[in-house]
């Protein structure tokens, strides 16, 4: 991303960049700039925007959600077991009635 802007701004040519030096000089120029480091992961915010975000984390409950979200799979695999529970129940009748060359459905017909 960092190549392709510097091509828009006219220096031509630039295909790679050092990330880590790249880093380490943005750090030094701002100051309020910090480095957050997870997982080989390398987030770069600044301190006033830390707040903001921090404060929005612990406003959403995901605890809640994700009591929610186990309702609603218990709900799903209760569905789907009575759903396969008739299916199978259906594609035994014709065995049940009889074996016929006319399908389970016409023997209704009159």
């Amino acid at each position: 991303m960092y190549c392709i802007r510097l091509n828009e701004l006219g220096l031509k040519g630039v295909t790679e960049v050092h990330t880590t030096r790249l880093k380490n000089r943005l750090l030094s120029a701002l100051t309020s700039l910090r480095e957050y480091t997870e997982k080989g992961r390398v987030i770069l915010a600044f301190d006033k925007d830390v707040g903001s975000v921090l404060k929005q984390v612990s406003e959403q409950d995901f605890d809640s959600e994700a009591l929610l979200l186990s309702k609603v799979a218990k709900i799903v695999r209760r569905d789907s077991a009575k759903a396969e529970i008739h299916w199978q129940f259906f594609r035994r009748l014709p065995n049940q009635i009889g074996s016929s060359n006319t399908s389970s459905f016409d023997q209704y017909d009159s």
